[in-house]
């Protein structure tokens, strides 16, 4: 079964299953694209908290908060889309 995700101010409305097991991200494979190779080039390129800066990194189910991806659009020009993305919940496969 597929739910819906709408993101309200910061907040994840997620309507069927549990969200957190369906959506990653790979903002470390963006990040390299732009030539940065370590969560510490990252860290200071983005200006953002060490800490969440490090969970982008190395987490791939580390989802961002609304002014983390701000800031991700503000430095890179990236949009939550580009690196957030859906893994199949394995119910779907029995369908």
């Amino acid at each position: 079964m597929h739910g819906i995700l709408v993101i309200v101010k910061g907040f994840y409305v997620y309507y069927g299953g549990n969200i957190f097991d369906m959506i990653r991200q790979n903002v470390q494979d963006w990040a390299k694209r732009e030539g940065l190779t370590t969560a510490y080039q990252f860290w200071k390129r983005t200006e953002l908290n060490r800490d969440t800066a490090y969970k982008l990194w190395n987490e791939s189910d580390y989802i961002p908060r609304e002014h983390v991806m701000e800031r991700l659009y503000q430095v890179f020009g990236w949009q939550p889309g580009a690196y957030l993305y859906a893994v199949p919940d394995k119910g779907d496969e029995e369908e």
